[in-house]
């Protein structure tokens, strides 16, 4: 999994909030049939959408428009076995600029998952994938690069290779879960617009994570939880060809709760104690308080309410700062006012505060959406995104605002 950060990650979601809203009535008349193959269910799907946005590049003056056609198809593999499950995941997104050609591209991403049933409620998992993305001109590292010095002349692209294993094991009250992950990012050279080559390589590394956790169960329906994560981040380069040496390690320990009240509630609460040390003599340790939670409300049968906050120590390769504090709080409804009428609006709430340097960022987002599902293969979406991020280092600083119109295409 992608452990990179993006500071637009929320506003540039109009999109895949299309799906997320259309969940409420994935059933009945409006739910996607799919088709039967085999042992299998397939479930194609295509987004076609035409995007609006008031800053190209993310800038804090001389902003540019365009409007963005985009293409995404997609399917979706499930296995129908009464054990175990396999499941597969192909997809991709083309995205046309009408004015600045330079900035278009495509992703592409493919997965596969699988669980091997053992006994009773003990089991093995894992998952293999693969992404080549094209970065954001709003991501958090390429915001430091809005001036023209440092702007390439087409957006970074990078790649990801991941794979998790891990398994679970149950005792009465007691479950035990132990999971290793591998993630390896490796960024693509770019052209500057003043000429010369923008060197990405300091940006590759490999993440090496290892998670061990206990569960409790007080009742059926909440337990206990203790969990211990640890990182060792490697980057492919080091002094004499880069600058610093940013290796680092990190542990952090949540003690928390998973509960569901009724179904009116559920979710987790976590807090905990976070630290990360550096290779390299010139960077400080940094340690810091961590929580977090992830909660779904049901206010009434038509209207349900979303929770997600984070407070993590993330990597940087900003220069001259190691790492920052990252804090966030999204806050989601989903309304169905018809069955196959429904609203969705996001805020979000961030702050970055950058060790080594002199740079705080302050985040604001907030989205609004309606989708229509015609039936149950045809749905249309429109949507508006606003988005803020408010640096001490003015020239970081920069406001974007963006209209969708689009079709989810579905069988």
């Amino acid at each position: 999994m992608m452990k990179k950060y993006c500071v637009f990650a929320f506003a540039g979601s109009v999109l895949a909030m299309a799906t997320a809203s259309a969940a409420v009535a994935q059933d009945g008349d409006y739910g996607a049939k799919g088709t039967t193959l085999g042992a299998f269910q397939v479930f194609p799907k295509s987004t076609f959408a035409a995007t609006s946005t008031d800053n190209v590049f993310a800038t804090n003056s001389d902003t540019e428009s365009d409007v963005i056609f985009s293409v995404a198809p997609s399917v979706d593999v499930n296995s129908l076995w009464n054990r175990h499950e396999l499941t597969f995941q192909l997809g991709a997104e083309n995205r046309s600029y009408s004015d600045f050609s330079e900035e278009d591209g495509t992703d592409y991403l493919a997965n596969l998952a699988g669980r091997l049933d053992v006994w009773d409620e003990s089991y093995l998992y894992g998952s293999a994938g693969y992404e080549r993305r094209q970065e954001k001109r709003t991501s958090n590292e390429a915001s430091t690069a809005v001036t023209s010095a440092l702007l390439t002349v087409e957006p970074i692209e990078y790649e990801v290779n991941s794979f998790t294993i891990g398994g679970v094991h149950k005792i009465n009250r007691l479950g035990l879960t132990a999971e290793y992950d591998q993630s390896n990012l490796n960024f693509f050279n770019g052209e500057l617009v003043t000429g010369g080559v923008s060197n990405q390589n300091v940006r590759d590394l490999t993440d090496d994570t290892v998670m061990v956790r206990a569960d409790w169960s007080v009742s059926p329906d909440t337990s206990l939880f203790v969990r211990t994560t640890m990182v060792d981040s490697d980057y492919d380069l080091e002094p004499p060809f880069s600058a610093f040496d940013r290796d680092s390690s990190s542990t952090r320990i949540d003690v928390g709760v998973d509960f569901k009240v009724t179904n009116i509630l559920q979710g987790d609460i976590h807090v905990g104690t976070q630290e990360r040390e550096f290779d390299d003599a010139s960077f400080d340790d940094v340690d810091s308080s961590a929580y977090g939670a992830g909660l779904t409300w049901l206010a009434t049968p038509l209207l349900t309410v979303g929770l997600e906050a984070d407070r993590s120590i993330r990597g940087s390769t900003v220069a001259g700062s190691s790492s920052f504090v990252d804090v966030s709080t999204v806050v989601s409804a989903n309304y169905e006012w018809r069955r196959n009428v429904i609203f969705s609006a996001n805020v979000l709430f961030g702050k970055n505060d950058f060790d080594g340097i002199d740079r705080d960022d302050d985040r604001f987002g907030a989205g609004l959406k309606g989708t229509y599902l015609v039936n149950n293969r045809v749905g249309l979406f429109a949507g508006v995104n606003y988005f803020e991020l408010d640096s001490s280092v003015d020239v970081n600083s920069f406001e974007s605002t963006g209209l969708s119109l689009g079709v989810n295409v579905q069988y």
